[in-house]
This record gives structure tokens, C-alpha cells and sequence, in this order.
């Protein structure tokens, strides 16, 4: 399952996304509530017996969202679908905006199976780009 929150406080230069630029982690709140619409007309179309076995959150910048908010959108998710005990549940966080606050919220709903986070960073010479995966 992919989840995906078209929000960011900046454009990245790379990006390819349709985002919504705000510095108000705010106007998510309307998205999210359109968001627990379609869950719950989703949810009724699966058959109870199918699990979910992996869930991405890509976007965006889902960190951009309030830890308040991470927890009530997987609250959301989970109350509506059916994960398998074993689930993964992976995030793309941007280390520019993401805090300990966020981590600790995703550590709460049962993230970090998996976490990437991305840089990218201009080579000296050249000025060509490059990408760098790691962990915090």
C-alpha cells in the first residue's frame, strides 16, 4: 500500500512530485479528512480475509505533518485495513525538517521497519548531483 501526502514547507531543485508548498502544517487537515473518506469507502470494497503486508509513505515531505497528525493518519489507516503481524511499514522523511518529535510519533504508530532518508548533495566539480541513502 502506498500512502502518499503531497505537502512540503520548500521545493526541492531535484524534486519531480506535484507538491503543495505551505510553511502551515495545517492545511493538512482538510487532505486528511478527505483522506479518512476514501479509507473508509476503500475499506468496504476489500475483502476482510486480504492483509495488508507492506505500507510506503512517499509524497511529499511527511514529516511536514504535525506528529500529532502521523499518529492520527495511521490511527486512520489501521482502524480501516487489516495488517499482517509482521507488516513493514516504511517512510521517506527529508532530515531538513524531520525532528525527534516525528520519529518518536512514527516509532509509536509502528514505524521503522524500514526509514530512508535522502540527500542529495552538488559534487564540487562539475556541479553534477549525486544521492545518498542512509540512517539516522
Amino acid at each position: 500500500m502506498y500512502v502518499r501526502i503531497p505537502f512540503c514547507r520548500s521545493l526541492c531543485w531535484y524534486c519531480g512530485c506535484h507538491v503543495k508548498i505551505s510553511r502551515n502544517d495545517r492545511v493538512t487537515i482538510p487532505y486528511l479528512a478527505a483522506l479518512d473518506q476514501e479509507l473508509q469507502l476503500v475499506s468496504q470494497d476489500l475483502a476482510l480475509n486480504r492483509e495488508i503486508s507492506q505500507m510506503h509513505w512517499g509524497g511529499g515531505t511527511l514529516t511536514y505533518q504535525a506528529p500529532d497528525q502521523i499518529e492520527t493518519l495511521v490511527g486512520m489507516i489501521k482502524s480501516r485495513l487489516h495488517f499482517q503481524a509482521d507488516a513493514e511499514l516504511s517512510i521517506e522523511v527529508d532530515p531538513r525538517v524531520t525532528r525527534l518529535a516525528h520519529l518518536q510519533a512514527l516509532r509509536r504508530s509502528g514505524f521503522f521497519t524500514r526509514l530512508r532518508r535522502e540527500t542529495w548533495r552538488s559534487r564540487p566539480a562539475g556541479g553534477l548531483i549525486y544521492k545518498t541513502d542512509g540512517s539516522p
